[in-house]
């Protein structure tokens, strides 16, 4: 039970009134979130990148056209943050970047997110200003605000 005086029971905390103390004081630093978003898009990159490329060389061995694969279309680059994200945040509640700096995603409860919950953090992810909500909000980000959910750091 939260009681009244306590402070994480705020509307400005950054987990609200139905908040886990302990959520909060794992929550993971700006400098993880940024390390996440590095290592997360050198993997998707180089994932993604090289499915569309082998797929190109097989369509293209046949006779087929690659255009839509080797062009850059926002379309193709939702698609593929769509698909890792969900994959990885569903199924263990991280991405390759979160299990090297040794964070997972949690709900503000403190228990694991659902995959309605990981798909509205992903396409959250997609508005292409959400990046900057990093910087003018503490100390999450659109989509864990806006979805009730958290980085937190493995402890």
């Amino acid at each position: 039970m939260i009681q009244d005086n306590v402070p994480f029971d705020s509307p400005n905390h950054p987990l609200g009134h139905h908040g886990d103390p302990q959520v909060a004081a794992r929550m993971a630093p700006k400098s993880l979130r940024l390390a996440n978003v590095l290592i997360d898009s050198l993997i998707w990159g180089w994932g993604f990148g090289s499915l569309k490329l082998l797929l190109a060389y097989q369509l293209n061995a046949g006779g087929g056209d690659t255009a839509f694969l080797t062009t850059f279309n926002p379309l193709w680059v939702a698609l593929e943050a769509f698909v890792y994200y969900m994959v990885f945040e569903t199924a263990f509640g991280w991405t390759p970047g979160k299990l090297v700096t040794g964070t997972r995603v949690v709900r503000c409860d403190g228990s694991k997110p659902s995959a309605g919950d990981v798909a509205r953090r992903t396409l959250i992810r997609l508005v292409p200003i959400n990046a900057l909500s990093f910087l003018f909000s503490e100390p999450s980000g659109w989509h864990d605000v806006w979805t009730d959910t958290r980085v937190v750091r493995k402890g």
